[in-house]
């Protein structure tokens, strides 16, 4: 996988949420920027999985704190 910098990030948050129909412009789900980012498709089974998501969401939070005018909201789904 390709490094995630902030300025990527953010480019790929600002594309994801133009592609959003216009209500929904202001969020981007976690796992929209997986699927761009990481390419999608399922995490692996059972603790492996569950740690390179927890990484992922941490390294996304970490990012988006970087981000003048954005921040990462912690939701339950």
């Amino acid at each position: 996988m390709e490094e995630i910098t902030p300025d990527r990030l953010e480019q790929t948050i600002l594309s994801i949420a133009r592609s959003q129909p216009p209500g929904q412009r202001e969020s981007v789900m976690l796992n929209s920027l997986w699927d761009a980012l990481v390419g999608g498709g399922p995490l692996a089974p059972g603790t492996k999985g569950w740690e390179a998501y927890l990484a992922f969401k941490q390294a996304i939070a970490r990012l988006v704190a970087q981000i003048p005018g954005m921040s990462f909201i912690e939701a339950d789904s």
